[in-house]
């Protein structure tokens, strides 16, 4: 089954390789051994889906490492992360055993599910600059999701035949792209917000009869930056 890709997934996957082509490029005239990189970066920090309408927002939790080097704009990081249930109330119309319709409201809440995920970055501001302490960036963003457990849903009334039943997929495609502040408090410790619009693509999107409990939707993050290794 082919899966349609929306205007901001291409935007996004462009935007992904347009920097992975830069990073690599730079990359390919200087050999460096992974044990002993310079400019790594860990983080700890939450984040915080923004559903609304007939979705409660998700908070969750994620660690990531990475690298940032002050000679190189771009930076990039692996993360994961684990994220609370969603609870939803929507509306849909049913049918009885007679064939009469009837409002039917639906309520429940998802499982937690875990994200792996990888950024590439570009600073809009000169980070060779130690004067520079607040970096403006932007970035790109593809990971995958997946639920621990399927949803826990009910239906009132409940003679009828459920019109538009909770999607059950476990797994997720997310593609983002999003705006960020690095605060640098000193050379080691950084404070991170961001902002971001994230994509969800399920094998069931855009199929009529199925409520997505994970839509598209924006995001924030807060994060606590840790730099390891010397500039060298």
């Amino acid at each position: 089954m082919m899966i349609s890709f929306s205007s901001i997934q291409k935007f996004t996957i462009l935007l992904f390789l347009c920097l992975a082509t830069g990073q690599l490029t730079f990359a390919q005239y200087k050999k460096v051994n992974i044990f002993t990189k310079s400019g790594r970066i860990y983080e700890m920090g939450i984040n915080y889906r923004i559903l609304g309408g007939e979705r409660s927002g998700s908070p969750g939790f994620y660690i990531s490492a990475g690298r940032s080097r002050d000679d190189r704009r771009i930076h990039h990081w692996f993360d994961m992360g684990l994220n609370a249930g969603t609870k939803y109330n929507y509306m849909t119309v049913s049918y009885d055993y007679n064939n009469i319709a009837v409002p039917t409201n639906v309520t429940g809440k998802t499982g937690m599910d875990y994200t792996i995920s990888y950024t590439l970055g570009y600073y809009l501001a000169d980070n060779s600059d130690p004067e520079n302490v607040v970096l403006p960036y932007i970035s790109g963003t593809i990971g995958y999701a997946s639920r621990l457990n399927l949803n826990d849903f009910t239906y009132t009334p409940t003679n009828v035949s459920l019109n538009v039943y909770p999607s059950e997929e476990r797994a997720f495609l997310n593609a983002a792209i999003g705006v960020g502040i690095l605060y640098r408090m000193n050379e080691k410790i950084g404070i991170r917000v961001s902002g971001s619009y994230v994509s969800v693509t399920t094998p069931s999107s855009g199929y009529a009869g199925v409520f997505q409990e994970l839509k598209n939707h924006p995001a924030v993050q807060l994060a606590l930056r840790f730099n390891i290794g010397s500039e060298d």
